[in-house]
């Protein structure tokens, strides 16, 4: 019996993902980008998380910050799912300087995130920003001595010299 039930509740998971794919299919047309813009927006709220990943994805695969894509995926940084969560900060480092007002999430997310994973996309999205990170140095060299993971802490540090490269007239050690 319990067995069928997880059964089922796969299948239905599969659906929702199938049904989200069917609905993004045309992504790529120019004529269709702000409906599709617009449904994954909506596709963040999905009570299911591969559609709520998937959704984060392609959002981040468009490179813009138009739309309402900002503010829908600052919520959707604060997902119960780590794999969203992830999903959600490569999307804003896919974006790039344009998602430069995520900076207080993106901080959030490197320092206090449960999933090393989430912590170290985190980084490098704050090194993405390039001169727009600056206000994230402090936050990122917090996470160069503090985080219990070595690639986070690469990471942070790679980052570090992404952002202070984009600083003018910035004399480094």
């Amino acid at each position: 019996m319990q067995n069928s039930m997880n059964r089922k509740a796969l299948l239905v998971n599969r659906l929702g993902l199938l049904m989200f794919l069917a609905v993004i299919a045309g992504c790529g047309k120019a004529s269709e980008d702000e409906y599709s813009v617009q449904s994954l927006i909506k596709a963040l709220q999905s009570e299911n998380s591969e559609v709520r990943y998937s959704a984060a994805k392609t959002l981040g695969t468009y490179g813009s910050a138009e739309g309402g894509v900002l503010p829908a995926l600052r919520a959707a940084i604060k997902d119960p799912d780590a794999s969203v969560r992830l999903s959600v900060v490569y999307a804003f480092s896919q974006i790039g300087p344009p998602a430069a007002p995520a900076l207080p999430e993106l901080k959030v997310a490197l320092l206090q995130d449960v999933d090393k994973d989430v912590r170290q996309a985190a980084a490098l999205a704050l090194g993405m920003l390039g001169f727009e990170g600056r206000d994230a140095l402090s936050a990122l060299n917090e996470a160069v001595r503090t985080d219990r993971d070595p690639e986070v802490r690469t990471e942070a540090q790679k980052s570090v010299t992404a952002i202070q490269s984009k600083i003018p007239g910035l004399t480094r050690k």
